[in-house]
């Protein structure tokens, strides 16, 4: 029997063996994924965020199963049926549940407890057709605010100026809705195939690592995942998966999960709720408290450089008395003993690099302290040391006192 005593829980898991059970009984490879395959492979129990992956090839398909067939009671929500959806996946919802974020639900049509499918997709085989395809997909994430930081050639400015240009234009003339989905269409039919490499979302993985699974137990139902667990989730996780801490789902005034009433019920308690309007003043925050940050960030700069005009002071008065002494010790190659006379200079270096400055009183010191960090092998960090310092600061330092008069 199954040990969940949670009910939300317990409808996120009859919906993973609905789905399953479907996909097995019509030839779909249905896989677990994400943190749903972590969960399962280490403690064999469910992830509070569900999550599997199908094969591009078996999308259409497995969507027309799921909203063809009435006895589901499910629906298939995406890119082809929400001009807002953010990414190229399937998210399976229970309509009469309900899954709240608030600062999510806009994004979602339907914000019920869900299934995640992710897209197995075949890497085009031609690089122009990879690159077009991958930069029209990532003017959609752009333009539907999602970070798209794995299409590195969306990222050029100009060209992703003009390519959400362009989106928004098609938008106003056809809609979100008839956007998002030929997006979702051209994926569909330009990752299709084979290919010796696919993609799931933004992680790479060769072709084969998909092509055979092996069993693993989730409470009481055995549910399948790649053939090498440990090798997929590492790629999938990167090598610390064992004891990476997995999203978990927490309760708040503004996240909850119910199963006693649907999303529709709650939609018509929002009606009357100007929620645009809503998001466009928290937008218009975020960008002032942004300007203001921007400026805090330069009234810290001034201090920082105010208060290294302080450090260089005293690390001058600290130290020149000395220098004969650091220049014997430089002389007779004594690296023990300038680490020692000049731990609280080395300290000033590293607290101040921390701020992109650098900290020099006296050249010869400065190439002192240098000779013990390159002696440490730290040949990147000394060089960074040195870029770091200002050419007036390599001049002698010259202190007067307040009546003007020099002091060295």
């Amino acid at each position: 029997m199954m040990a969940i005593d949670n009910l939300w829980k317990e409808k996120i898991f009859e919906m993973m063996c609905k789905l399953k059970g479907l996909c097995e009984e019509n030839g779909i490879s249905f896989m677990l994924y994400g943190d749903t395959a972590i969960q399962a492979y280490k403690e064999h129990i469910l992830s509070d965020y569900a999550t599997a992956c199908i094969d591009i090839g078996d999308v259409e398909k497995f969507i027309r199963l799921i909203e063809g067939s009435g006895d589901t009671g499910l629906k298939v929500e995406s890119m082809l049926n929400n001009g807002r959806y953010p990414n190229f996946e399937l998210r399976v919802c229970d309509p009469n549940t309900v899954d709240f974020s608030f600062l999510q639900f806009m994004k979602y049509r339907n914000n019920c407890l869900h299934v995640t499918v992710r897209i197995i997709e075949h890497i085009p085989g031609s690089k122009f057709s990879r690159k077009l395809t991958y930069l029209k997909y990532g003017f959609y994430k752009d333009n539907n605010k999602v970070k798209a930081s794995e299409i590195d050639f969306a990222k050029q400015r100009k060209i992703k100026k003009a390519g959400i240009k362009y989106l928004q234009m098609k938008q106003k003339v056809s809609g979100d809705e008839s956007v998002s989905a030929n997006c979702f269409k051209m994926l569909l039919k330009k990752c299709s195939g084979d290919s010796s490499d696919v993609m799931v979302g933004n992680v790479r993985y060769p072709a084969k690592t998909f092509r055979r699974t092996v069993p693993v137990m989730v409470e009481d139902v055995e549910f399948r995942i790649p053939a090498d667990p440990e090798s997929f989730l590492t790629r999938m996780a990167g090598y610390g998966w064992e004891t990476a801490e997995l999203q978990t789902f927490a309760e708040t005034s503004n996240r909850f999960r119910d199963t006693t009433f649907s999303w529709e019920e709650l939609k018509r308690n929002l009606e009357g709720i100007d929620f645009d309007a809503y998001l466009k003043a928290q937008k218009e925050y975020k960008l002032s408290r942004n300007k203001v940050r921007a400026y805090s960030d330069k009234v810290n700069e001034y201090y920082n450089i105010l208060a290294r005009t302080d450090t260089r002071f005293k690390l001058w008065q600290q130290y020149e008395p000395q220098k004969e002494k650091i220049m014997a010790l430089v002389q007779d190659g004594n690296i023990d003993g300038l680490q020692d006379v000049l731990s609280d200079y080395l300290e000033k270096l590293a607290e101040f690099a921390s701020m992109d400055l650098g900290l020099c009183f006296d050249m010869d010191i400065f190439n002192a302290a240098i000779s013990v960090i390159r002696h440490d092998g730290r040949n990147e960090y000394a060089d960074i040391l040195e870029k770091l310092v200002p050419e007036e600061h390599k001049r002698p330092l010259r202190v007067m006192d307040y009546k003007g008069n020099y002091l060295n």
